[in-house]
């Protein structure tokens, strides 16, 4: 019985933690909860592998100029199982596209193609 009284009172007082998952400031969206930070919109343009990484490298964006691919499981983060067309979050303006992750297939081929968010 005393475990479960521990247990309600964790999990009441934890959720306020991620009821502000995102953070919109300007152009870019801070996810809290992976502590990652992403384009609130994706670009217009379309790039193969080698200039979606030249692209990354080059971009400055609301005074940051670290920007990178994500891996996979980084573009899973922001995917909304409870939404459709696009498959995202709605605090992102993205495009249900394919995006492109910087995780390297498992036989050494082109890396995976990232999400479609559809």
């Amino acid at each position: 019985m005393k475990l479960r009284k521990q247990l309600f009172f964790i999990l009441i007082f934890s959720m306020p933690l991620f009821a502000d998952r995102f953070e919109i400031s300007g152009t870019t969206v801070k996810d809290n909860r992976t502590d990652l930070m992403w384009q609130r919109e994706g670009s217009s343009r379309t790039f193969n592998y080698s200039s979606a990484i030249d692209y990354c490298k080059n971009l400055q964006q609301d005074g940051y100029d670290d920007w990178r691919l994500p891996h996979i499981d980084e573009l899973k983060s922001i995917v909304n199982y409870g939404a459709s067309n696009p498959a995202t979050y709605s605090e992102f303006r993205l495009k249900s596209e394919w995006y492109w992750s910087s995780t390297i297939s498992k036989s050494n081929s082109p890396p995976f193609m990232g999400r479609c968010f559809q």
